[in-house]
C-alpha cells in the first residue's frame, strides 16, 4: 500500500465508501 493506496483511500472518502477505496488497493 503505497501512494496508490493513499489515493484510493482519498477517493473512498470522497465517494463515502471506504471499502471501495480498500478494494482499489
Amino acid at each position: 500500500m503505497g501512494y496508490g493506496g493513499i489515493l484510493a483511500l482519498l477517493f473512498g472518502y470522497l465517494l463515502g465508501s471506504i471499502p471501495f477505496g480498500l478494494l482499489i488497493t
